[in-house]
């Protein structure tokens, strides 16, 4: 088995049972073995924003889809982008970048961006990253507080910073990104539920 730096295995194609086609949901994809989720640690997809390098919980994707034609909408909050209509429900289409505050909205589609359905319950939505790059796994060690010099407007949509080898990831809380967007349109949070971090 290829291992990868911090003694991670490298998967052949880590994201070839992640990517979703149009009429394949993540319910119907193969079950991996139980194994100790303490010794494998946690699994993230990682994306792209800019220059930087994202992670999100698996646990809080459901799948992953090319840009498409999105449907713009007048007023919009800041960083909604339109709606998208996936398997008969219209979902809020959002520039995960302009709601952080990295860049100004950015309405170009491009080959490379991919919408993360993320959702719990009820609310479900769709974020575009610039790009899809892998599956990677963070043990406990490797997950560091989020630094005192984030700024505090950022500083709760994170669950702090994941290295693997010499590559520094950004961990995005992905409930608590619903939570602010659902403030922003004057929706109650939702309860939290426990994390495993």
């Amino acid at each position: 088995m290829a291992v990868r730096a911090g003694g991670l295995p490298l998967l052949a194609d880590p994201l070839a049972g992640f990517l979703v086609a149009d009429d394949d949901r993540l319910d119907d994809l193969p079950v991996p073995p139980a194994v100790d989720p303490v010794e494998a640690g946690q699994r993230f997809l990682a994306f792209r924003i800019g220059d930087e390098e994202y992670a999100a919980s698996i646990m809080d994707i459901k799948e992953i889809l090319p840009v498409r034609s999105v449907t713009e909408v007048p007023r919009a909050p800041h960083g909604v982008l339109g709606v998208l209509s996936r398997r008969g429900v219209v979902l809020p289409l959002l520039d995960l970048g302009a709601k952080l505050g990295l860049r100004p909205v950015d309405h170009a589609r491009r080959l490379q961006h991919r919408v993360l359905v993320v959702g719990d319950g009820d609310r479900v939505c769709g974020l575009r990253v610039d790009a899809v790059r892998e599956v990677v796994r963070f043990l406990p060690a490797n997950i560091e507080p989020v630094p005192a010099s984030v700024g505090q407007r950022n500083a709760g949509l994170l669950l702090g910073l994941g290295r693997v080898g010499p590559r520094l990831f950004i961990l995005m809380d992905v409930p608590a990104l619903l939570d602010a967007i659902a403030a922003s349109v004057g929706l109650p949070a939702q309860p939290r539920r426990e994390r495993l971090l």
